[in-house]
This record gives structure tokens, sequence and C-alpha cells, in this order.
């Protein structure tokens, strides 16, 4: 068995009966080549092997690139960095190879908790550059329709001590870059937490799919412009245990083409802007985007304007077959959106002017007031229709939409849109007013 932790202990019983403990450096100095894609050129140290400085003191940037450097030349061979329990100071940006497998102490703490743990790279004061970390799907593989991303794991990212006023991204992911990230926080970026948003026209898959991403963590970004995660044309990609927190500018999750798409356990809070602050927020032009998004067993809390926004498109001329994508929302709950701002208008979903089939099963949103107390119940609404109809299907089943004015609004006095062949509610119950005293029903 083993045991991950800022060491390795691999407890194995032998024959005897008896364990064996084996340190990382005992792994490290084990680790040897390989042929082919598939085997592993070795694994470095940071600090040992390239002179990284980890009490954050001198500048890192230099080691960080060597070690890069070193990746690249033992491409296509897989090449293993670890990281150790430090904090290493990032004065620009850094593209990181395909080949490259960083192997951090973890990531602890935040923004909320002010403690800042594991192995952390912290943006220095005067950084230049647009991002943190790039992942790029250069150089292009005759071929093939894109590269792998670094597999990243046990990191920290924090931009807080920047002062240079301009949108800095934690990750930029760039292409048909398909990352794997693992146990990563991100915090107090000037620009989005992730941008995983570049667009490669060379490449028969333009946008950066196939990303695999577990418990990966957005905390207070977006404090220029940007939020928590930008995922454009992110499809056939799995999004487990992911957070975002505290977004200034920008919504927790803005997901836009993501189709054959998964998120699974995802929760967006307190992402505070009065114009923007989604939990979760659907949008762009899905013409060449088909299947289905799904989000299942996620939640929001307390976001300044809406938990769940739609107002995603599709147009025809997508190419053979192509139709609209539908977006599948399951076993999720919305809680207290719009208390942070209290908007004029403010709810647990939010169907905006969509072109896109909707299914809501098993959801319900819930009023109540903030943290800090007071009177100020939010949402006003459970569910809130901007259009009076859908060129589209919206369905939902089996909820409970619960607002503070109304369980939903619906521009007509039977309660929904008046097509209703495009529009159905099965076993939803409308409820409104606070948490304490509700009247159902209604």
């Amino acid at each position: 068995m083993i045991m991950l932790g800022t060491d390795i202990t691999d407890t194995t019983e032998a024959p005897s009966g008896t364990t064996k403990t084996t340190t990382i450096a005992q792994l490290v100095a084990a680790a040897g080549g390989g042929g082919g894609g598939g085997g592993v050129s070795g694994w470095k140290n940071l600090i040992s092997d390239y002179g990284a400085d980890p009490t954050g003191a001198t500048p890192a940037s230099t080691a960080i690139a060597n070690a890069c450097a070193a990746a690249t030349a033992a491409q296509p061979k897989a090449f293993g960095l670890i990281v150790p329990p430090g904090i290493y100071e990032v004065t620009a940006s850094q593209d990181l190879p395909y080949n490259l497998v960083i192997w951090g102490a973890g990531a602890s703490g935040g923004d909320v908790t002010g403690q800042y743990i594991g192995s952390v790279f912290r943006l220095g004061t005067a950084f230049t550059g647009t991002y943190a970390f790039g992942f790029k799907d250069t150089p292009h593989v005759t071929g093939m329709t894109g590269t792998n991303g670094a597999v990243v794991s046990g990191i920290y990212v924090d931009g807080g001590l920047y002062t240079g006023g301009l949108a800095i991204d934690g990750f930029y992911i760039y292409g048909p870059t398909m990352c794997v990230f693992q146990n990563i926080k991100i915090a107090r970026m000037t620009g989005w937490a992730v941008n995983a948003s570049g667009v490669d026209s060379a490449m028969n898959e333009q946008f950066p799919f196939g990303q695999t991403w577990t418990g990966v963590a957005a905390d207070s970004c977006g404090t220029v412009s940007g939020g928590g995660f930008n995922l454009v044309g992110c499809e056939d990609s799995v999004f487990t245990g992911c957070y975002s927190i505290g977004s200034s500018n920008g919504p927790g999750f803005l997901v836009n083409g993501c189709d054959n798409s998964k998120f699974v356990g995802c929760n967006s809070e307190w992402n505070n802007s009065l114009t923007s602050g989604y939990g979760f927020y659907v949008t762009g032009d899905w013409q060449y985007f088909t299947g289905g998004c799904t989000f299942t067993g996620c939640s929001t809390d307390s976001n300044g304007t809406a938990g769940f926004y739609c107002d995603a498109t599709w147009t025809t001329g997508g190419g053979a077959g192509t139709g609209p994508g539908i977006i599948h929302v399951t076993g999720c709950h919305f809680r207290r959106d719009g208390c942070t701002n209290n908007p004029a208008i403010s709810a647990g979903i939010y169907i905006g002017a969509t072109t896109l089939p909707m299914i809501f099963s098993g959801f319900s949103t819930m009023p109540s007031i903030g943290d800090s107390g007071g009177t100020v119940y939010a949402p006003k609404y459970g569910v809130y229709l901007a259009n009076a109809s859908y060129a589209q299907p919206i369905v939902f089943s089996a909820g409970l939409a619960w607002g503070v004015t109304n369980g939903a609004y619906t521009h007509t006095a039977a309660g929904w849109p008046a097509n209703s062949a495009v529009f159905s509610q099965t076993g939803v119950l409308l409820t409104h007013g606070d948490n304490s005293a509700p009247t159902y029903g209604s």
C-alpha cells in the first residue's frame, strides 16, 4: 500500500510477514529510463537538482525554467519533477512541457484561512507575463490532433503579492492540450484561476478537450477581471470535486462548448459580482458542440446573482449531423444565491435567452441569509425564466423551487411559459418565503 504525503511510505508485506518502508528518496533513486513515450527519464528535485530557494527569499524562476528545459530535452519520455514543501517565487510566465510530471507535497489553506501550505508557487510583486503556468499543444506532432498537457499534482499557485494591476491567470491552457490536474489550489490571481480557452486553429481539435481534473480549487481570483474557471471548448472532459469561491469579477465556472463533459460534485460559492456573480454560467454559441453536458451532485451558495445561469445558444451550420447539445442538471442544490449583493433579480436557477434544451431533475433551491446574519433573504426566486417562451424543451422534474418572493418567475398567470408543449413541469413543488416560514404550493 502506498501512502501519499510529504514523503512516500511503501509498506509491503515481505515473505517473512514483516514490512519494509521505502522513502521518496529511494523511489527517486530507483526511477530509471524507458523507451518510447511510456518510459520515465528520471525523477529530479526542484531544490537539490535545480537550486530553487524554498523560502521565497530569492526567485525560483530560473530553476523552474531549467527543469522545464531538461524535460523538453527528454521528450518523448516522461520527466518527473518533485517539488518539496516550500514557497517558490515566480517572476515570469512559464510554459510547461507536455511530458512533464510535477509531484508536489500538496496544497492546503487559502484566502479564507490566510494560510498557504504545501508546495507553493507565489507570484512576485513585479511578475511579468499573462499567466503563471502555460499548457500548450506546441510543438505540433504530425498526425495527432493534440498533445498531452503536463500532469500536475499537489501544488499551490498564489498571486496575492503581485502589484502590477494586470489580469494574470494561474493556469492558461491553449489548443488541444489534455491536462491532468489533481489536488491543486490557485488563489488570489488577478485573472482567472484556470483559463482553458486558447484556440489553435491549425489543429483538427482546436480547443482544450479531454481535461481530467480532480480536487482543483479557485480561491478569491479575478480581482482585476475574470473569475474561477474559464472553460471554452473543453469537451470530453471530467471535472470532479472542483471548487470555486470568492471570485471578484466573474463566475465560479464559465462553461462554453463543453459537450460530452461532466461536472461531478463541484461547488461554487460567494462569487460576488453583481452582474456576473454566477456559480455555474453556461454560455456562448454551441454551434460546433453537440451531445450533453452534465452537472451531477453540484451545489452553489451565496453567489452574487444566480446559482446556475444559462444563456447559451445554438445556431445551424456546425457540420453534418450536428444539433443542439443538451444540458443535464441532476441532484444539484442551489442555496442563498444573491445574498452577497441583493440584486433586483436573484435566482437559484436563472434561465436566460437560451436556445439549448435543458433538463433539471432532483434539484432544489433554498433561500436564507448570509453568514454574517441580518435580514436579507435570497434568492428572490427559486427559478427565474427570462423568456415567455423557448425554442427548445426546458424540462423540470422532481424538484423543490423555493424563493423568497416566488418559487418561480414565469411571465404567465398559469405559472410556466405558455408553450407547454416545449416547456414541462412535473412533480415540482413551488414554495416562497424565508426558510423558517415557507409557504408551499406557490
